[in-house]
Parts: C-alpha cells; structure tokens; sequence
C-alpha cells in the first residue's frame, strides 16, 4: 500500500517530534503493509507551520539515513499539506510549499474554514495543478455527497482518512466517509498519521473493506494505482 498524506517527518508540524517517533511510526506503516509513504507536514501561518524547504529536507534526509542503516524498506518522499489560503497561488510559484513528490498533484485541507471549495479547485487547474481535497468527511460546512460530486466534475480529487471508515469523531464524519465510497467518489484513502503507531492498521482495514464492498477493480484503483501516480509513474489508468 503506498500512504499519501502522513504527519510523521519530524520536528516540523503537530505530528512526530524527534527522528526516534519518526522511526516507530515508519516500522509500524511497514509492519500493516505499506510500502510507500509520502510525508505531508502541514503548511499553515494560521497555525504557525511554516518550516522552510531546508529544514524540510534536511530532516527528510536524516531520516531516510536512519531508515536506510536499519534496513527499513519503505520508501520516502516529500510534499505538504496546504491549509486553504488565498495566498497558495504564491506559495506554490515561490516554491514556499510542496505539491506531492514534485508532481502537479496538490494536498489541500479546507476545514479550517467555510469557503467554495469548488471555485478555489477549479483557479488551480486552470494553473496546471491538480488539487486533492484532503479528507472532507471531516468538514462540517459540507453534509451533501452531490457536493463532492460537483467537486469530481470539475477536475478535483478526493482522498478521505482511512479511520474515519471505522471510527471517526462522530456519526457525520463515519457517515459521509461511506457515502463517498459507495458513491465511488474516492481517489485516494491515506493515514493522515500523526503519533500514533496503530494508524496504519486502518489502511489495513480500509484495504479490507474497500475489497468487501466495493469491486477489486475499484479497491485496486483507490488503493494502489492512483497513488502510485503520485510516485511519478505514468499509467494508463491515470487520474
């Protein structure tokens, strides 16, 4: 399985602080299965995630160092997660921020205010990126699955947290998670992991039930072919 939205680079967000929580999480992910990892450290001046490129790589150079002295096999690679702001436009020409592994590819998290999703993915497209709203199941201004439907049409993705399947903070959340599966409106489902080592069992999980509920050729899509595009391969099932 290859994770596309992950807290775990350390000392540069609210996810793992030293390289040794870094470490843990990463044999955890490599224990339930997942061999790739892209790690998305937020970008956010509201919430005052703001590390620069060189930290970012020089952490995610150390850690690839650690992983590689201990024979860790899963492979690394870089991004962020970008709290809306009217300002990405900026960032991302300046280089201030990631787009996922270098590709067009965009995480994008909405929830920390209402605004039209919609609109604001379609002025990236028509910038050559392309946006993927990072976990919307979680946002409460937005309780109708056609919405998420405007969204596909218009050109955005949708990736969604793989616990929130299972056991998310309330019944809104779990339930909009299960609409936009079985609506099959997901591209992507991540981790989103922060400290915790057991994250990664509901990718686990999420594989499970993806095969349960859905057909292998969807689960497969979800799961393993879309985000190997985000690794910078072409396929002919591209998104």
């Amino acid at each position: 399985m290859i994770d596309i939205h992950s807290h775990v680079l350390f000392g540069v967000d609210d996810g793992c602080s030293t390289i040794e929580e870094s470490v843990e999480m990463i044999e955890s992910a490599f224990y339930y299965g997942v061999t790739d990892i892209i790690l998305t450290p937020h970008y956010s001046y509201k919430r005052k995630f703001t590390s620069s490129k060189t930290i970012l790589n020089r952490n995610f150079k150390a850690l690839k160092e650690v992983l590689n002295k201990k024979n860790i096999e899963v492979n690394l690679y870089l991004g962020s997660e970008i709290d809306e702001t009217d300002d990405i436009h900026e960032f991302l020409k300046n280089e201030e921020c990631n787009t996922l592994n270098d590709t067009k590819y965009v995480l994008i998290d909405f929830g920390m205010r209402k605004c039209d999703i919609d609109d604001y993915c379609y002025e990236l497209i028509v910038r050559g990126y392309t946006p993927i709203i990072a976990h919307p199941e979680r946002y409460q201004y937005v309780d109708d699955i056609n919405i998420y439907k405007k969204w596909k049409k218009t050109g955005a993705l949708i990736q969604i947290n793989a616990n929130n399947i299972f056991h998310a903070q309330n019944f809104q959340i779990k339930k909009m998670a299960k609409l936009a599966l079985k609506n099959k409106l997901v591209d992507f489902i991540a981790s989103d992991a922060h400290k915790n080592p057991n994250s990664f069992e509901y990718l686990e999980k999420a594989h499970e039930y993806m095969n349960k509920k859905n057909d292998k050729k969807y689960s497969d899509q979800v799961l393993n072919l879309n985000p190997k595009l985000l690794r910078g391969e072409k396929d002919e099932n591209k998104l």
